[in-house]
């Protein structure tokens, strides 16, 4: 198998068109990985055996076919619109397999056409993030990774690169608009996927906001990664404001992250997850309710997920949904008991006639 099939979707590096825009798995593969077991999601219709033989994959196998073979056998099979292979490195030495598939029916969380206008940066906002790039990508050769928060935007501990995001933040108010039409109409993924990671340093929360949220739809990964990315840095700022006279607090909307557990991409379920948690604690019954009501079964799916670090984030979601308080919920999920919180949702569901079978 060629390496890049083996490969998780591609995180952007600063060598890229954009800087690292998620903690998404990555994987590099020298030979043929073994397959150490295969997360389904998405299928109703169709059980995880099936799907696993339709992608031509099973645990214990090496794994000899790329990710567009996988997904091409998965989308000529019965039902299946669309299918989305990702790999994780590792379990022991062997890889995950994440299989999401859309069925006929099934309601997909639908992204924009990609847009056709020839829109670029702001020429002075281009200068500087062009500098970030090679910064960024001179500081990761020298193993320079880590980056800092304390400002309300992400700073590099290299100081070059730090330089020029500092300086991103003292020029990119009167460009909101500008980048908020980018990545509505540019045809250009790349500058899209730019101008998703330069709102993180605006001042001008709310206009970018509203932008970043559309760009949680985008037909490019890269550029909805970025988004979730920025949206944290504002939902970050909003939280560290003072309630209104009512006392009521502006939030980050979580509407369209909650539509995007829903998603095929491993990743777009994993980062929605993960904002929600932040936005949706156990006293946003609110939200909450929103989430049970749009996904549920998607929750559960991903709760199940054998690599703990991307089930954690829907597991602590559905512990909320049952009422739970969180020290509970993360002491049964660290003693491998997740059956506690899961139960709890069977029966909640039953109770409201709810269809869900896991």
């Amino acid at each position: 198998m060629a390496a890049a099939a083996a490969q998780a979707s591609p995180v952007p590096s600063s060598g890229a068109a954009t800087p690292a825009a998620s903690s998404a798995p990555k994987v590099l593969m020298t030979a043929p990985p073994r397959v150490g077991s295969v997360e389904v999601y998405g299928n109703v219709k169709l059980d995880k055996a099936s799907v696993q033989r339709l992608a031509g994959v099973a645990p214990g196998q090496a794994l000899s076919l790329s990710r567009r073979e996988m997904e091409e056998n998965l989308e000529k099979g019965p039902g299946i619109i669309q299918a989305e292979v990702k790999g994780y490195c590792c379990a022991g030495d062997e890889i995950v397999l994440y299989i999401g598939i859309l069925e006929s029916g099934a309601k997909p969380f639908s992204l924009h056409s990609p847009p056709t206008e020839d829109l670029v940066l702001p020429t002075k906002i281009d200068l500087v993030y062009q500098r970030l790039l090679h910064a960024l990508e001179a500081a990761y050769e020298r193993g320079v990774t880590g980056e800092t928060y304390t400002k309300g935007y992400p700073l590099s501990e290299d100081a070059e690169a730090r330089r020029y995001q500092e300086t991103l933040a003292l020029i990119v108010d009167p460009y909101v608009e500008d980048l908020g039409k980018v990545l509505r109409s540019a045809a250009d993924e790349p500058v899209r996927a730019a101008a998703a990671y330069i709102l993180a340093y605006t001042g001008r929360k709310d206009e970018a906001e509203a932008s970043l949220q559309y760009a949680l739809r985008d037909f490019d990964p890269d550029v909805r990664r970025n988004a979730i990315r920025s949206l944290e840095f504002i939902r970050q700022s909003l939280a560290a404001m003072p309630p209104d006279e009512d006392g009521s607090r502006k939030a980050v909307s979580a509407t369209w992250l909650i539509e995007m557990l829903q998603s095929i991409s491993f990743e777009d379920r994993l980062e929605a997850a993960k904002m929600l948690v932040k936005l949706a604690p156990k006293e946003n019954t609110a939200v909450l309710q929103q989430i049970e009501e749009r996904a549920l079964p998607a929750l559960v799916e991903m709760a199940q997920w054998r690599v703990p670090e991307h089930a954690e984030p829907a597991y602590t979601l559905l512990g909320r949904i049952a009422g739970l308080p969180d020290a509970d919920t993360e002491s049964s999920f660290r003693e491998n008991r997740r059956d506690a919180v899961l139960n709890l949702i069977r029966e909640r569901a039953k109770a409201k006639k709810r269809f869900l079978v896991f």
